[in-house]
């Protein structure tokens, strides 16, 4: 058995990956284990660029082992290397929502024109009876809140029904993380609120009279 000095504890470090949690980890002096030598990993933390550093450790080394090629790294890289899959795949993940946003808007947007539309006479007998444009608005916007209500229950429910998938990209946050559904959804909510302003406030400034000779 070999006996061996602790003479300091670090904090935890991903060594795998940023997706896999910290592993045991036992830092020793190579020199008192020799079959595990094969590979050495400098760590240099420095005040100045790291690139002015360069030429300066490259010629220590060769002053010490002129056989090594040694192969220099900012920290910078590493993290971007071991991370660089992930970030490609969620910038595609960001443009697809984007996109999905874009035509949720004009979804609610169209669907909402074409319900004002078919209810123009309706709107108009309305205001004509006495009820204020506020009355119209809300009713139009309560027609919306419920669509995107609907939309946003078949939203949550397919995403927890392909959280398997899901988890497969994330670290550092559960796929069935509440305040992130929250947050996505106040954002949805608020976005359809404003597309369908444009529709209620069309709804709410019908002329009765001339709705009515229309019918």
């Amino acid at each position: 058995m070999r006996v061996f000095t602790v003479v300091g504890i670090v904090g935890d470090v991903r060594q795998a990956g940023l997706d896999t949690p910290p592993r045991p980890t036992f830092y020793g002096e190579h020199r008192q284990r020799p079959l595990m030598s094969f590979n050495f990993t400098v760590v240099l933390q420095t005040t100045v660029p790291p690139s002015s550093l360069v030429a300066d450790s490259r010629r220590v080394i060769q002053d010490l082992s002129p056989e090594v090629a040694p192969r220099f790294r900012a920290i910078d890289e590493v993290v971007g290397a071991s991370v660089s899959g992930r970030r490609f795949a969620l910038i595609l993940t960001v443009a697809f929502a984007g996109a999905a946003m874009l035509v949720a808007i004009l979804g609610v947007y169209g669907v909402l024109s074409y319900l004002v539309t078919q209810r123009s006479q309706e709107f108009g007998v309305r205001i004509a009876l006495g009820a204020q444009w506020t009355d119209i608005q809300r009713l139009v916007l309560g027609e919306a809140g419920r669509l995107v209500m609907i939309g946003l229950g078949l939203g949550i429910g397919l995403t927890l029904a392909g959280k398997r998938v899901l988890e497969g990209m994330l670290f550092g946050i559960t796929s069935t993380d509440p305040v992130s559904y929250l947050g996505v959804s106040a954002l949805l909510a608020l976005v359809a609120f404003f597309a369908c302003q444009a529709p209620a406030i069309r709804a709410a400034r019908l002329d009765p009279v001339q709705t009515l000779r229309a019918e």
